[in-house]
């Protein structure tokens, strides 16, 4: 007769209790053997599940230590990337402030040309001028203000 889990806890109370007419072995002849190799097949039970629980708990915690590495080495390429990323920004904030300098020279020196021809034009312009040819030196002076600007001419 096979006997169920349950049926060797209630046994086991009752004999404790020494009530052996609510036992469900009380039928059995030499109960007490059968009650003592039942509670030894739920040992072994327990302690199969006990072995396969501890090897679940194993596995995970391999798992959750495989997942703490990962994680370092993910927020260290973070560490890495955001020390690149400022690193870039200020090499872009460095080549603007080069960009508008050299902006600046090449706009003063565009400007320091045109001026300079408008003065060779004056030059020119006064010695070959005749009455129906001639161009006047305030026409030159406006025309460089429109190109440098009023304050740069």
């Amino acid at each position: 007769m096979e006997l169920k889990d349950e049926d060797i806890k209630k046994a086991s109370s009752c004999c404790v209790k020494g009530d052996c007419f609510r036992c469900p072995l009380d039928c059995i002849h030499n109960c007490r053997t059968a009650l003592r190799e039942g509670m030894h097949n739920i040992l072994n039970k327990q302690q199969i599940e006990l072995v396969l629980k501890r090897n679940t708990i194993d596995d995970l915690n391999n798992k959750l230590t495989e997942k703490q590495s990962e994680n370092k080495k993910l927020q260290s390429l973070c560490t890495s990337k955001d020390v690149i990323i400022n690193e870039q920004e200020a090499e872009i904030e460095r080549l603007n402030g080069n960009l508008f300098t050299i902006s600046n020279a090449c706009m003063q020196r565009r400007n320091e040309a045109i001026k300079e021809f408008a003065e060779r034009l004056k030059k020119e312009a006064v010695t070959k001028c005749d009455w129906d040819n001639c161009v006047d030196v305030e026409d030159i002076d406006r025309l460089v203000a429109e190109m440098v600007g009023e304050q740069n001419a």
